[in-house]
C-alpha cells in the first residue's frame, strides 16, 4: 500500500535532512495504519496555526505518539499558555499515510468528499499531457481541509515532534522573514532598488522598481498589478481582492499571462471593445 506525504505548497524548511528524518521517524506508524502528521515546537504564543496535543506513544515508532486533542486557532492567552507549558505542537498541515488508509477513513468521515473525487476521475479526460478532472463532478466536493474532514475524527491520528526550521509562508511578511537580508534588513529581489529605507521587501518581476524612506513596507509590482503594504497590515490583501471581485475586476480571476498546454498567451493591451494578445 503506498505511502503518501502530502505537503503544502507554501512552507519553508530550512533543515531538509532533519525533515527527511521525522518522515523516516513517522513512516512505520503510517505503514501500521496511522494517519501521521508533523508537529512544531512554538516559538511565539501564535494565534494564526493550529496546535497538536500529543498523547500516548505509539508502539510500532520511537518517536511518534497519538494525538489527543486538535486546537484550532485559539486566542492569544490561550496561545501563551500552551507555549509557558510545552506541552502543544504547532500543526503544520504535513502528513504522511498509505493511500488505502486514507480512503478508508475518507469514506468513514468524509464521504461526500471521496465520492466527488470517484467521480470526477472516473469522467476524467485527457488532454495532451494533462489529465483533466471532469469539473462537474469536482464542484461536488465540499470545501474543507484534511484536518477537518479527517484528521479530527479519526482514531487514528499520529504525530512525529520535529525540529526542521519550519516557516508557513502565508504572506509576503514571512517570506521578508525567511529572506536573505540586507544590512538595513531590506530583501531586494528582481529588478528592485531601495535606498535610505529599513525592513522592506521590495520586489519585481519586470518593471524598475525603487523605494525610498520606506520602513518596515512591502511593495510587490508584477504585470498585473502592484501592491504597496504596511509589513504587519500585508495579510489584509484579501480585502483589496474581495473589492476587486465586487467590482468584477479581471485582476481578480485571471493573470495577463496565462500558459496553456502548447505555450502562454499574454495580454497587452485591452480596451471595451478590443485586446491585444
Amino acid at each position: 500500500d503506498t505511502l503518501m506525504l502530502v505537503l503544502p505548497a507554501d512552507h519553508h524548511i530550512a533543515d531538509p535532512e532533519g525533515f527527511r528524518a521525522a518522515i523516516a521517524a513517522a513512516a512505520p506508524a503510517a505503514r501500521a495504519g496511522h494517519l501521521m502528521t508533523f508537529g512544531m515546537q512554538p516559538t511565539a504564543p501564535e494565534t494564526g496555526y493550529g496546535y497538536i496535543l500529543p498523547g500516548d506513544d505509539i508502539p510500532e515508532a520511537p518517536g511518534a505518539r497519538a494525538i489527543a486533542r486538535f486546537v484550532e486557532k485559539p486566542p492569544r492567552e490561550t496561545a501563551e499558555r500552551f507555549l509557558a507549558e510545552g506541552r502543544h505542537l504547532w500543526n503544520a498541515g504535513i502528513f504522511l499515510f498509505t493511500a488505502g488508509r486514507y480512503l478508508a477513513e475518507c469514506a468513514r468521515h468524509a464521504p461526500q468528499v471521496l465520492a466527488a473525487a470517484d467521480a470526477a476521475l472516473k469522467a476524467a479526460s485527457r488532454d495532451l499531457t494533462f489529465l483533466r478532472l471532469d469539473p462537474a463532478a469536482f464542484v461536488q466536493a465540499p470545501s474543507i481541509s484534511i484536518d477537518h474532514a479527517v484528521m479530527e475524527k479519526t482514531d487514528h491520528a499520529g504525530v512525529v515532534p520535529a525540529s526542521i526550521g519550519w516557516t508557513d509562508v502565508g504572506s509576503w511578511s514571512s517570506l521578508w522573514e525567511i529572506g536573505d537580508r540586507d544590512a538595513d534588513g531590506n530583501i531586494a529581489q528582481g529588478d528592485a532598488l531601495a535606498f535610505a529605507s529599513k525592513n522592506c521587501l521590495v520586489r519585481s518581476d519586470g518593471i524598475l522598481t525603487a523605494v525610498i524612506g520606506l520602513d518596515d513596507a512591502i511593495v510587490i509590482a508584477t504585470d498585473d498589478a502592484v501592491l504597496v503594504a504596511a509589513k504587519d497590515q500585508v495579510q489584509d490583501v484579501k480585502a483589496v481582492t474581495d473589492a476587486l471581485k465586487q467590482a468584477k475586476r479581471p485582476e481578480a480571476v485571471i493573470h495577463r499571462e496565462i500558459y496553456r498546454p502548447w505555450g502562454t498567451v499574454k495580454s497587452l493591451h485591452a480596451g471595451d471593445r478590443f485586446q491585444v494578445k
